[in-house]
């Protein structure tokens, strides 16, 4: 079986706040000018600079090109940011639901609890993921 056979397309996707994504830009553009700022003054902290330059640049794009959740036929997953990728089956959900402050709380069949942090996606789509994840037919 071909590893192109195993991806499967998400019946839903969940976006980022366009907020989150216009931060996450800003923060490359400003670390990306103070490193063209620093070479032009013939700085050498601007080769220093690159490192943090590229790897602002690298997650915002990763942040612009990837969705914040999706729905799959047996699964759900969160990609917060670069290093945050949760993935939870819906074998395994028994509740899921809001807190006041806004966290996802999932609670297993094992009686187990997960808060998962919303922030960065869209408020608007927020009861449709919980929708999503309580619905009997996913």
């Amino acid at each position: 079986m071909k590893n192109a056979d195993l991806d499967e397309p998400p019946l839903r996707y969940f976006n980022r706040d366009p907020l989150w994504v216009l931060s996450s830009a800003l923060i490359s553009i400003g670390f990306v000018a103070s490193c063209v700022w620093l070479f032009m003054a013939t700085n050498p902290l601007a080769f220093l600079m690159m490192i943090p330059a590229g790897l602002a640049c690298f997650h915002s794009l990763w942040i612009m090109l990837n969705p914040f959740a999706g729905i799959y036929a047996d699964k759900v997953v969160f990609t917060a940011h670069l290093l945050n990728h949760k993935q939870r089956h819906f074998r395994d959900i028994k509740t899921a639901g809001f807190d006041r402050s806004g966290q996802l709380i999932l609670e297993y069949h094992d009686g187990e609890t997960e808060r998962i942090q919303l922030r960065g996606m869209r408020a608007s789509q927020k009861p449709e993921l919980l929708a999503a994840l309580t619905s009997p037919l996913v």
